[in-house]
């Protein structure tokens, strides 16, 4: 299994719940404004926990970060905290989560001056969710924001939610196909929360969904990788969690089980969890196994599955 940790390190940090936004998928307490006071001693976490020879990505995120109610001092304990990450950790890139609903632009731009001037490496990353998340005015400032934002942008996620699929399968849409055009665009997995029933797509929609995706739009990640037989590694074995009250683990999960929704067990016999998992799937002598992300086996039980085989072993054999 450790042909599957990613040469890179990631850290995820939560500063803090508070958004702007109420995303049905999403896990966190939108009004909780734990962690705001606590960026800038998040930075020690981060030092302690790398090495000298290894890189990092640094993924910082909220709630949202650059929501308008934010105070301007919130801006000032972002560039301390990466002030703090880069001059201690030698290999590293500060990433930053954010959904672009905003109008203070202004703010932000001199929040990327200042990063640029400091010499300190970032980038940008959004989401685009064509299921729910945005009203006409949010899904105006989305794109006004994409455009202004565009030279730091990095790439643009899809979670991959049930309704989500079935939006995109209906047929055009015209705002995603001008990001297609634009960004890089990578359709990430679901994590299983609240209303997990309603959100979380089978095996068989998932594959059907990536077969698709390879169809009408092969630039999107991971179908590319699919196609090109790319390594395809587990982010959680190179991953280490932060969240706002300062719990860390090797994921969320894990760093904060009282929101874990699936039986108590399962997280309790980690290492039994996992070996159960590959075995009941074959992982480990299957041929795709390369190129296979393998999923979440803390949240498999969620997961539909239709059949007995892995389903993923159809998208593999198909996409070459």
């Amino acid at each position: 299994m450790e042909a599957k940790r990613g040469q890179n390190k990631e850290f995820f940090i939560n500063f803090f719940e508070r958004c702007n936004l109420s995303c049905g998928f999403c896990w966190q307490d939108h009004s909780d404004w734990t962690g705001v006071d606590e960026i800038v001693e998040k930075a020690s976490v981060v030092i302690n926990n790398t090495n000298d020879h290894d890189f990092y990505s640094v993924n910082v995120m909220g709630g949202e970060l650059f929501m308008d109610e934010l105070p301007d001092r919130v801006f000032d304990d972002y560039v301390e905290f990466c002030h703090r990450v880069v001059t201690s950790v030698k290999h590293c890139e500060i990433n930053f989560v954010t959904n672009l609903v905003f109008e203070k632009a202004e703010r932000v731009m001199r929040f990327i001056k200042t990063l640029e001037e400091l010499l300190i490496p970032f980038t940008f990353c959004t989401s685009y969710d064509a299921a729910g998340r945005f009203n006409s005015q949010t899904l105006k400032l989305f794109e006004e924001n994409l455009a202004k934002f565009k030279p730091w942008l990095s790439n643009i996620s899809v979670v991959l939610t049930r309704p989500n699929i079935e939006r995109f399968m209906r047929g055009s849409n015209v705002v995603f196909d001008r990001l297609y055009q634009d960004y890089p665009i990578f359709f990430d997995y679901y994590s299983p929360e609240d209303n997990a029933e309603i959100l979380q797509p089978s095996d068989v929609e998932l594959v059907d969904f990536f077969l698709w995706l390879d169809k009408h739009y092969p630039e999107c990640q991971p179908v590319k990788g699919f196609r090109e037989n790319h390594h395809n590694t587990a982010t959680c074995r190179s991953s280490f969690i932060i969240l706002p009250t300062g719990h860390t683990g090797s994921c969320r999960i894990l760093a904060d089980r009282d929101q874990f929704k699936s039986d108590p067990t399962v997280v309790d016999n980690i290492h039994e969890s996992e070996v159960r998992f590959i075995q009941e799937r074959e992982c480990l002598s299957c041929e795709f196994y390369q190129r296979c992300g393998l999923g979440c086996f803390l949240h498999s039980d969620h997961v539909n599955i239709t059949n007995k085989h892995c389903e993923f072993k159809r998208l593999y054999g198909v996409i070459s």
